[in-house]
């Protein structure tokens, strides 16, 4: 074996000797409840605290609601000292997250909302699954984007994503909309309607135009 071999061997086994020598670390971190304060809340699809139905014509979607909020609770791991060599690869972090899921009783429409952030609360994440259709949204420069998240052999088209200021649906107006659609004829829904700081406002499936109540 060369010189220069022997001492990178003997400078690894020393450290090695040093991680397994030391007693592993109990890392203990308490985690905040979800923080409605940020700005994705604003994009909440349906806000805890009411029923929520939509009409088509003289046709009623009720929707069952089911929500599950992050609460404060303390994070305990340990970070064993086998693995000192690399302490980023045991390093975790609190989790924070708003999800709901929203189902009528024949399960014809199945809603799931989940908004979800690390302890620094950087780029948190918007996913909404609405029937087969799942979307991705963030917000860039205060403006939502969004991208497509799930793919079929069937349905493997590009969803657009579209901020409108203000738009009318059955005689009411509405600002700051995010309308999220796909031209793809036999997947549903066709077109999605979010409105900011009041959640998903309106859909179109088989060309039928739901419009909350």
């Amino acid at each position: 074996m060369r010189p220069y071999s022997k001492v990178l061997v003997s400078i690894f086994l020393l450290a090695f000797s040093g991680c397994i020598s030391e007693k592993d670390k109990l890392v203990v971190k308490n985690c905040e409840a979800f923080d409605f304060s940020i700005q994705e809340s604003n994009w909440i699809l349906f806000p805890e605290g009411r029923s929520y139905s939509f009409r088509s014509g003289d046709k009623i979607l009720r929707l069952n609601s089911e929500y599950n909020i992050s609460e404060p609770y303390t994070l305990e791991y340990e970070r064993r000292s086998i693995f000192a060599l690399f302490p980023d690869g045991q390093v975790r972090d609190c989790f924070a997250s708003y999800t709901s899921s929203h189902t009528t009783e024949d399960r014809s429409l199945v809603i799931l909302n989940t908004i979800g952030y690390q302890n620094s609360k950087e780029q948190p994440s918007i996913s909404v699954l609405f029937d087969s259709t799942a979307v991705q949204m963030r917000i860039v420069n205060d403006t939502l984007v969004g991208n497509r998240t799930r793919h079929t052999k069937w349905d493997f088209e590009e969803l657009t994503y579209e901020n409108i200021t203000s738009l009318t649906l059955g005689g009411m107006v509405y600002n700051d909309i995010f309308k999220i659609s796909q031209a793809n004829p036999n997947v549903q829904p066709q077109e999605i309607y979010l409105a900011k700081r009041l959640g998903l406002i309106a859909f179109v499936k088989n060309d039928s135009l739901w419009i909350r109540e």
